[in-house]
């Protein structure tokens, strides 16, 4: 203990703050550090895009809390940012809906088959959703049919692009251009930058196809046992994707891979 009375942790920055393991999806788990400068950007990137995530907002999450969606995105960020989180021990979809109905969650982020099923039960048509600021999408593309079904209840389903490496989400689509283009997944953050690249590295053109490639100070260093490699500081794990000539991007093969 110093003079001062403060415990001096002798950490730095770039040391490993938190180790996440990736799902599995591509190849065996394996484990992700992720620095404290790296998680506190991921954080801040996230709070700046997005108004839904602010103190005192409700939060809800019905799957495990194992990997970047659940350590990452509803336990580390929730905590720093002050919100309430509502913790289920499994998703059951009358539950969930109920939870959602009762106007204390604000946001809810997960996958496509949570929200198919929740919008295939009979209260699904008087429920009512109006509490809800923030709805992401991830892990496969969403179907039309559940975006419509939704967005007649005045929720949007915004469609998001990621990998644990990159904090679990990279992109997500804005409000007003998932209406228009609901099956895109978004395009640049505020510090994250992402290229659609041909094999040879150059630029692809708007609605050619090509692969995702990433910089941004949230991305990991990764491990040695990752698929991830680096291009001058950009990061890639061979997902391919295709850009509109508004900038936003629609991801055809992998989505929080690892």
């Amino acid at each position: 203990m110093a003079s001062t009375g403060r415990c001096e942790a002798g950490r730095r920055p770039d040391d490993v703050a938190v180790l996440v393991y990736t799902s599995g999806t591509t190849s065996r788990p394996k484990g992700v550090g992720f620095t404290h400068r790296g998680t506190a950007a991921f954080v801040t990137e996230w709070a700046f895009m997005e108004p839904a995530l602010r103190q005192g907002a409700g939060i809800i999450y019905v799957l495990s809390v194992s990997g970047a969606p659940g350590l990452l995105w509803h336990i580390l960020h929730p905590l720093t940012r002050g919100m309430t989180i509502h913790y289920e021990r499994g998703f059951e979809p009358r539950t969930t809906l109920s939870r959602l109905a009762g106007g204390t969650v604000a946001v809810m982020l997960g996958v496509p088959v949570l929200f198919e099923q929740m919008a295939a039960l009979p209260e699904f048509a008087d429920a009512d959703l109006s509490a809800l600021e923030l709805v992401s999408v991830a892990g496969a593309r969403v179907p039309l049919p559940t975006i419509r079904a939704w967005l007649a209840k005045g929720v949007t389903l915004r469609q998001a692009y990621g990998m644990t490496e990159l904090g679990g989400n990279s992109t997500i689509n804005p409000a007003g251009e998932a209406l228009t283009r609901p099956e895109s997944v978004g395009r640049d953050g505020m510090f994250t930058r992402h290229r659609i690249v041909r094999p040879d590295g150059g630029e692809c053109d708007p609605e050619e196809p090509g692969e995702i490639i990433v910089r941004g100070p949230a991305v990991t260093a990764g491990t040695g046992a990752t698929r991830r490699r680096r291009r001058r500081r950009w990061a890639t794990a061979g997902s391919t994707a295709a850009t509109s000539a508004s900038g936003t991007a629609t991801a055809s093969s992998g989505w929080w891979t690892g």
